[in-house]
C-alpha cells in the first residue's frame, strides 16, 4: 500500500521573506510614516519630535512633534552655533523647556490618554511611561552629530532656582 504524505507548510518559509520585511522592520517603517504624517510644517525653524517607551521595552515610539517658537529657535541656533563653549548650558534650558511644556497642567495626562490610544500595547504601563524628544533642525547634526533621543523627566521642568526654592520651602 502507497502511503499518502500529507501536505504541510514548509518549516523555515519566513526565511524566503526579504530581510528588510523579517521581524518589526515593517513595524517600525510603519511608525515612522506616521510619525511623518504627524509632522508639523516648519517653515525652517526647528521641529521636536516626542517619542515615548515604556519601562520594559527597548523602544521608542513616536507620539508626536512641535515647531519651536521663537525663543526656543533662538536657544537651538545657540546650540548649534554653539558659541563660547557654552553648548552643554544651552542644552540643558532646550531640555527644560521641553520638560516644561510637556509636564505642565493636565498636558503629560491629555498626552498619555492619546498615546494610550494610538499605542494598546503601552495601557498597561502608561504610569510609568518614560518621555524623550530629537530636534530636527537645519545643520544640526553637522554642528552636534548624530542626533539621539534625549530622555526627559518632570524634574528637567525645574530651574536650579526652583529647586533651591523648594529645598528651603520658600515661595511655599
Amino acid at each position: 500500500r502507497r502511503r499518502q504524505s500529507l501536505p504541510h507548510p514548509p518549516m523555515f518559509l519566513h526565511l524566503r521573506q526579504p530581510i528588510q520585511q523579517r521581524g518589526g522592520y515593517v513595524a517600525r517603517e510603519k511608525m515612522m510614516d506616521q510619525m511623518d504624517q504627524m509632522k508639523p510644517d516648519s517653515a525652517g525653524k526647528p521641529v521636536f519630535n516626542l517619542f515615548v517607551q515604556s519601562p520594559r521595552a527597548n523602544m521608542w515610539y513616536p507620539c508626536g512633534s512641535f515647531v519651536a517658537d521663537e525663543r526656543a529657535q533662538s536657544l537651538v541656533d545657540g546650540w548649534k552655533a554653539n558659541s563660547m563653549g557654552m553648548g552643554g548650558m544651552i542644552k540643558g534650558q532646550i531640555d527644560r523647556a521641553v520638560a516644561a511644556t510637556l509636564f505642565q497642567g493636565e498636558s503629560k495626562k491629555a498626552m498619555t490618554q492619546n498615546i494610550v490610544k494610538q499605542y494598546p500595547a503601552l495601557k498597561a504601563s502608561q504610569r510609568d511611561l518614560r518621555f524623550g524628544y530629537k530636534i530636527e533642525y537645519e545643520g544640526l547634526e553637522e554642528s552636534q552629530g548624530k542626533q539621539s533621543i534625549e530622555v526627559i523627566t518632570e524634574d528637567m521642568a525645574e530651574g536650579w532656582q526652583d529647586k533651591l526654592r523648594s529645598a528651603f520651602n520658600f515661595g511655599a
